[in-house]
Parts: C-alpha cells; sequence; structure tokens
C-alpha cells in the first residue's frame, strides 16, 4: 500500500502556530506600552491643579513660577501695594462656580476666595516692609491641614486659622496661611511667624475669605475645614500651593 505523506500537514501547523504567537507577542506588547503611557500621563496630571487646564505663570516680580488653572484669574496689585522697590502681590482668585460648590459642601455663605501671594525685598536700612508677623499670635482656632509635598516650599504647612463663634459656639476659622510649624489639634498660639524665605525675599501666602462678593478682608467667612477639604476648590489650592517652583 502506498503510504500518504504528512510533511505539508506539518508545515501549515508551524505555520498556524507560529501566526498565532506573533499575535500574542505583538497584542502583550502593545497593550504593556499604551499602560506605560497612561501611568506617565496621570503621574503628570495628578500634580498639576486639579480642575481644568493648568495655566503656568512666570511673573517677573513675584519671583517663582505659580500653576493654577485656567478657570481661575491671576491679579497683579504690585503696583498699589508696593512699599519697597522689589515688593510685590499677587491674588488667584477661582469662578464663582467653584466657590459657590464649596459653599455649599459647607453650608456657609462664601462668596469671595482668594489666594494672597505678598513678596517684601527691602533694599535698604530705610526702607521698611508692611508684612506682619503671626508669632505669638493667639486664636481660638489654630489647626494645620495638609503639608506641602513639592514645589519651593515644600514641608511647610497650609495652616487655619480665627476666633469666629458659629451657632452651637464651636471656633471655627476664617483664613489660612503658609507657616513653618505644623499645628496640632490643641494649638492656639503661633510659634513661627508664618513667612517663607525665597532667594533673598520674605512671602507671606495666605487664604483670605469673604462674603462679600468682589471684595477682600472686609467680612471673614468661617470655615468647615473637614467640609472643605472634599471640594475641588481645597484640591486646587493645595495644587496651587504645591506648583511653585522656580
Amino acid at each position: 500500500m502506498k503510504r500518504t505523506s504528512q510533511t505539508g500537514f506539518s508545515v501549515v501547523e508551524a505555520l498556524l502556530i507560529l501566526m498565532i504567537v506573533g499575535i500574542l507577542s505583538f497584542t502583550g506588547w502593545y497593550v504593556y506600552h499604551a499602560k506605560q503611557a497612561a501611568d506617565k500621563n496621570y503621574a503628570a496630571t495628578d500634580s498639576a491643579p486639579a480642575s481644568s487646564s493648568a495655566r503656568a505663570n512666570n511673573s517677573a516680580g513675584l519671583g517663582f513660577t505659580v500653576k493654577y488653572p485656567s478657570t481661575w484669574t491671576k491679579t497683579d496689585d504690585s503696583a498699589q501695594a508696593q512699599v519697597c522697590t522689589g515688593d510685590a502681590l499677587y491674588k488667584l482668585s477661582p469662578a464663582s462656580s467653584e466657590i459657590a460648590q464649596a459653599a455649599a459642601a459647607m453650608n456657609a455663605n462664601l462668596k469671595h476666595y482668594t489666594i494672597r501671594i505678598a513678596k517684601y525685598t527691602p533694599q535698604d536700612s530705610h526702607c521698611l516692609t508692611d508684612k506682619d508677623s503671626y508669632k505669638d499670635s493667639t486664636f481660638a482656632y489654630l489647626q494645620s491641614s495638609d503639608k506641602l509635598t513639592a514645589g519651593i516650599f515644600k514641608g511647610d504647612s497650609l495652616t487655619f486659622f480665627g476666633s469666629t463663634i458659629d451657632g452651637d459656639r464651636s471656633q471655627l476659622p476664617d483664613t489660612a496661611i503658609i507657616s513653618n510649624t505644623n499645628y496640632g489639634q490643641l494649638s492656639h498660639t503661633f510659634t513661627d511667624d508664618a513667612m517663607q524665605t525665597y532667594k533673598g525675599a520674605t512671602y507671606q501666602i495666605e487664604v483670605i475669605t469673604n462674603s462679600v462678593p468682589d471684595a477682600q478682608e472686609i467680612a471673614p467667612v468661617p470655615l468647615n475645614v473637614t467640609a472643605l477639604k472634599g471640594t475641588q476648590l481645597y484640591k486646587d489650592t493645595l495644587a496651587i500651593l504645591n506648583s511653585f517652583n522656580n
């Protein structure tokens, strides 16, 4: 009986196996590289202000770069506030919709919210700055919420303070400031001056609240910090403070 050769069938099988292995290898390579690209993109956006795209602003008078969401606005009040040559005053404010969302979360009459960045650079002994030291100042509420994790003031703390009494007689803060010290729950007195030094200049960075729209430092608003920390407003604030860079 004549034998039937199986050689042709074995070659087809081998080609099919090679094709399947090739397809699986390519699929694995594609998935791996797609994941790597996604991880890099997440890491880049995670350090930027949370809402919308971020604007990078390197104001010559300020001395460092600030990133803030495109929905926020920056105001340069240096000309009005200048006491000494080189002084600067910049203000960052969120959109009214972001303020309204935070106000609803805290059940607060918050209408205006500003990150105020003041820079003091006296040129000589005859030029005295108007910077205010908070050292030894006492408040009913004084507690840090988060430490800065990036930027030129990394390691400093966002500290809330104030002496407002709400309806149930509990103490609430109405202002925040960047401090060198991290204050615990039982703190009442500043042990540092709540100022930062960078490249020979002194900075004071505050968060100011107001119950009057488009006004500042007139009627501070009591803040429920626990509720505030769950809002986009707080996330953007922290991201902005962490974005300060040279």
